[in-house]
Formats: structure tokens, sequence, C-alpha cells
């Protein structure tokens, strides 16, 4: 094999070598900018899910207040309604 061969062989060698060598760097980067989208869209999602779960601990909290006060009531009258029984039966 002549020199002039053995350096075109090389030189072809090279150049393969050096596209794939960009070619693996243009595939990492495009990996990388697609975890990163996936990344940004699973942070958006969770920042709507934490959204949605406050909104539901505020709901629950304000119906736990409005059942506190039900109960309230409720102890309320049971007392009232033993008050007035007492006095029915001490009248009898």
């Amino acid at each position: 094999m002549s020199s002039r061969t053995k350096f075109r062989l090389l030189a072809l060698t090279l150049a393969m070598t050096s596209n794939w060598a960009v070619g693996t760097a243009i595939a990492d980067i495009g990996v990388y900018n697609n975890l990163r989208q996936s990344r940004d869209a699973i942070l958006a999602q969770r920042a709507r899910l934490q959204d949605a779960h406050d909104k539901l601990a505020k709901q629950i909290d304000y119906l736990q207040s409005q059942q506190d006060k039900v109960n309230a009531y409720l102890n309320d009258n049971d007392r009232s309604l033993r008050d007035v029984d007492r006095a029915l039966a001490a009248n009898q």
C-alpha cells in the first residue's frame, strides 16, 4: 500500500471518527435537552398538583370548622333537651 493510500485511509478513518464523535455529542445534547424538558414539565405538573392540594386543604379546614360548629350546636341542643327532660320528670 502506498503512503498516499495510507494517508487517504487514515484521513477517511479520522473523518468518520470525527463525524461519529460529533454525532454522538449532538445526540447527547438532544437527550439532555429532552431530559430538561421532561423535568420542567414534571415541575409544572407538581406545581399544579400542589395548588390543587392547597385548595383542597383549605376546603377541608373550612368544612371541619363548620362541622365543629354544628357539633357544638348539637351538644348545646342535647344539654337543653336533658334539662327539659329533667324538668318534666321533676314536675310529674
